[in-house]
């Protein structure tokens, strides 16, 4: 007799991960590869930190450079005693010293004596102060280091007040801001000079000058007494054809530039002021001569009116002086040594404000910023940095005036050139706050899928372990 088995349905079991050695070796050796690099990832992208001197740092900055100056005071005409002179105006500057907020004050080591009560001492530097019968309100004379001063009532308060006010005139000038006038210091600048016709086409150019005399007449002696700080190289040239980016007005006795017109003189488009490459800081000074068309041609204060002197100072550029020679517009003419003396008195003036040498400027003290973890630190900024240190040291121990300002300069050279590393600067292009930023895209997209199949591995396995003891007792 035949039977019917009726056929079951299969019953559909749970889908699991299957495990897979193969599969389980592959996420292993990406594990590896990972883990392997993370060394050399980790050495390739620190930042190197060096130490710094970080105590010397804070004990040079405490620290005071010491100028001593030696004042003879003589008195002639048998005005007074110059011992007493001497007593009270000691008085007076030791008062005016401890009034004065200004940091330069604490610079000055000042000794006034009678004329000989000095013992001679080539370490301090000495001024002369002599006083003469005249009348009070008479102009102090200076020379160099001596100056003369008048009096017909003796030594009394006044005349002890004028010398005193005439000593810190000389010797502590009141501080300016300048800033933003002064140059960026630097062992060696270029000078360049240039003489520009703004259109020769119309005649009475300028075709020539003597440069070279003039520099050697009226500028070398300046470039002589800065030569301890800084080394110059100088260059001239002329051109005849420099047009002006903005039109002067027309005034009653000529053309004028007003000084909004002044902050576009300069045409870097069309003029070619430095014609040398190189690396060294340029400091310009510009002699332009008017088209004829445009003469005389003017500059006009704030006030409307026309200044004095037909020149401006362009911050940390250089200076510029405006010429209307006398020229019948038949020839062209040339610039004598003669012609040439006002234009350089004010390119000497200029010279000296672009290098802040009419002002002491104040000391600036140093200090280390941490706020930047992640700056690096290179061996080039830490010998930079003990070098600077080294030469601010010897300051303390110079004997001369002269050799303080020497390793006062070099100190600063120094420092600037550790500040200004190209190693630090990528950091202000590429801060430690973008690094999470950039890495967040490259490695989010490799470590979910290893993440997740490292997980689904592990669930498997223990899937695989539990469902391997559940068969062994049916088996049995």
């Amino acid at each position: 007799m035949l039977t019917s088995t009726t056929p079951q349905t299969p019953r559909l079991s749970t889908p699991s991960y299957p495990h897979d050695k193969g599969r389980f070796k592959i996420i292993i050796a990406y594990w590896l590869v990972l883990i392997a690099a993370g060394p050399a990832w980790w050495v390739l992208t620190t930042v190197q930190r060096l130490p710094l001197p970080e105590v010397r740092v804070k004990e040079a900055s405490s620290q005071s450079v010491r100028i001593p100056i030696d004042v003879n005071v003589d008195v002639t005409d048998g005005l007074c005693d110059a011992t007493m002179l001497a007593a009270k105006l000691q008085i007076s500057w030791d008062k005016s010293h401890g009034t004065e907020l200004h940091d330069i004050w604490n610079v000055l080591d000042v000794r006034i004596g009678a004329l000989g009560s000095h013992r001679p001492d080539t370490f301090r530097t000495t001024y002369n102060v002599t006083v003469r019968y005249g009348y009070d309100d008479d102009p102090a004379i200076v020379h160099d280091r001596s100056f003369e001063l008048f009096s017909r009532s003796g030594c009394n308060e006044q005349l002890v007040g004028k010398v005193t006010s005439s000593l810190r005139a000389l010797l502590a000038p009141p501080t300016q801001n300048t800033e933003l006038r002064v140059a960026q210091y630097s062992p060696k600048y270029r000078l360049a000079f240039s003489l520009l016709n703004e259109d020769a086409a119309y005649g009475g150019a300028i075709s020539g000058w003597s440069v070279e005399t003039a520099i050697k007449e009226y500028l070398q002696p300046t470039l002589d007494e800065l030569n301890i700080l800084h080394n110059f190289t100088i260059e001239s040239q002329v051109q005849f054809y420099a047009p002006l980016t903005t039109e002067p007005i027309a005034a009653q006795d000529g053309y004028a530039l007003n000084q909004e017109q002044l902050t576009i003189f300069v045409n870097s488009a069309e003029w070619t002021l430095s014609s040398s490459v190189s690396n060294d800081p340029v400091l310009h000074f510009v002699l332009f001569v008017p088209s004829l068309a445009r003469r005389p041609l003017y500059i006009q204060d704030v006030q409307g009116k026309i200044t004095q002197f037909n020149s401006f100072l362009l911050p940390q550029w250089g200076g510029v002086a405006i010429m209307n020679p006398k020229s019948d517009g038949t020839a062209n003419s040339v610039l004598t040594l003669q012609d040439l003396r006002p234009i350089f008195h004010i390119f000497r003036k200029q010279l000296e404000g672009l290098l802040g040498v009419p002002v002491l400027p104040p000391p600036v003290g140093l200090q280390l910023d941490r706020q930047i973890e992640n700056m690096p630190i290179g061996l080039s900024v830490r010998n930079d940095i003990l070098s600077a240190l080294e030469e601010l040291s010897q300051t303390h121990n110079a004997t001369h005036p002269a050799q303080t300002l020497t390793h006062s300069a070099l100190s600063l050279q120094f420092a600037s050139r550790a500040f200004f590393n190209p190693s630090m600067v990528g950091l202000l292009y590429f801060p430690a706050e973008h690094k999470y930023a950039v890495y967040t895209p490259l490695f989010a997209p490799i470590a979910v899928p290893l993440v997740v199949s490292v997980i689904r591995e592990l669930k498997s396995r223990r899937k695989g372990v539990a469902s391997t003891g559940r068969s062994r007792p049916k088996a049995e």
